[in-house]
């Protein structure tokens, strides 16, 4: 991607306000191919979806884990402390969406069912639902075993 592929896609480019949404390589190709083809970036939009918080990918050396049920799988998997629900479901090659991994979009919503959750974000979670035990996976933690379900 480039200043001139872009303007084949858009011709009339300047007079445009352009809008962009992750991933972050996308967006920074396209905000430098915008300043190539030197457009009023003051009219270029950027909303990152990447988390504001850094969960790690990989356990920390002396991490906790804690054991999540999957009564839905029959399979218990294990997830360290500061690693997110989501990341441990992920790395066990379970089928659960996770869009926009920073508890905006509600995609990779789960039932609590048992045990104690780190949240830094319900988004866009009703009152109700949070009620009745439904979290984001992207944006909480166990801070004890869980049995989950979605």
């Amino acid at each position: 991607m480039d200043a001139q592929w872009l303007y084949r896609l858009c011709p009339d480019l300047h007079q445009k306000d352009i809008f962009l949404c992750d991933p972050q390589s996308f967006m920074d190709t396209i905000c430098q191919a915008a300043e190539q083809a030197k457009c009023d970036l003051s009219r270029l939009h950027r909303e990152p979806f990447t988390p504001s918080h850094s969960s790690p990918s990989s356990p920390q050396v002396n991490a906790t884990y804690y054991r999540i049920n999957l009564p839905q799988f029959e399979r218990y998997i294990q997830a360290a402390s500061g690693q997110s629900i989501l990341q441990a479901l992920e790395a066990e090659g379970l089928p659960i969406i996770g869009a926009c991994r920073n508890g905006i979009c509600g995609s990779c919503k789960c039932k609590v069912h048992q045990g104690q959750i780190r949240t830094t974000t319900s988004g866009p979670l009703s009152e109700k639902e949070r009620n009745e035990g439904y979290i984001l996976a992207c944006s909480s933690e166990p801070s004890s075993d869980l049995d989950i379900s979605w």
